[in-house]
C-alpha cells in the first residue's frame, strides 16, 4: 500500500479510520507518510473546513487548504 484514500461519513468515523491505518503502518514495519497526508471534508459536493485529526502520538494531520491535490498524478478538485 503505497497511496491510500479513506472515506468515511462523519468526523468520528474517519479518525477511527486513520487510527487503525496508523496502527496497521506500524504493525508491518511501514512508515505512515503524515507529512504527506490532508483531511478533506465535503458536504453535500462543497469542501468545508477542517482543523485536521490529531494523532495518538499529537502528530496532527492537517486539514487540506489548496484548490485540488495530485492522487496517482492525477489532478483532483471539486470542481470542473
Amino acid at each position: 500500500m503505497d497511496d491510500l484514500k479513506l472515506y468515511r461519513r462523519n468526523d468520528r468515523k474517519i479518525e477511527s479510520l486513520v487510527h487503525t491505518v496508523r496502527i496497521f503502518s506500524e504493525d508491518i514495519v511501514m512508515q505512515f507518510g503524515i507529512e504527506k497526508c490532508a483531511t478533506i471534508k465535503l458536504q453535500r459536493g462543497k469542501v468545508k473546513h477542517t482543523e485536521g485529526i490529531v494523532l495518538p502520538d499529537a502528530q496532527v494531520m492537517c486539514g487540506f487548504k489548496e484548490d485540488g491535490y495530485k492522487y496517482l498524478g492525477v489532478l483532483e478538485r471539486d470542481q470542473c
